[in-house]
């Protein structure tokens, strides 16, 4: 009678953890459905919000008279330029340094 007993107890016990495995089971599935949904929601949010972007800049080019343009892209050039030839300078200034450094140790 004590071996049945403890038989029984023993499948209410895997019984029990069955259920238990089984919930967990479906709450992971719920949750990465749930997380996969979350993904797609973002991705359409953030191509949402770049095509609005894309549009806005578009639109805001083909405001802009062609003369403006190319007075922008002018001073670009000339900032540019502005920046390569000061960068230069001080690349050079420091490479000097380090001559001047390296000969006055010895």
């Amino acid at each position: 009678m004590e071996d049945l007993e403890q038989q029984q107890k023993i499948k209410e016990a895997a019984y029990q953890f069955v259920e238990a495995l089984t919930e967990s089971y479906g709450a992971n599935i719920d949750f990465v459905a749930a997380q996969k949904t979350n993904a797609e929601i973002t991705q359409r949010f953030f191509e949402a919000v770049i095509d609005e972007l894309r549009e806005r800049g578009q639109a805001a080019r083909r405001e802009i008279p062609q003369e403006e343009l190319e007075c922008q892209e002018e001073l670009r050039l000339k900032a540019a330029q502005a920046f390569g030839q000061e960068s230069t300078g001080t690349y050079v200034d420091f490479l000097g340094s380090l001559f001047f450094y390296c000969g006055s140790s010895r």
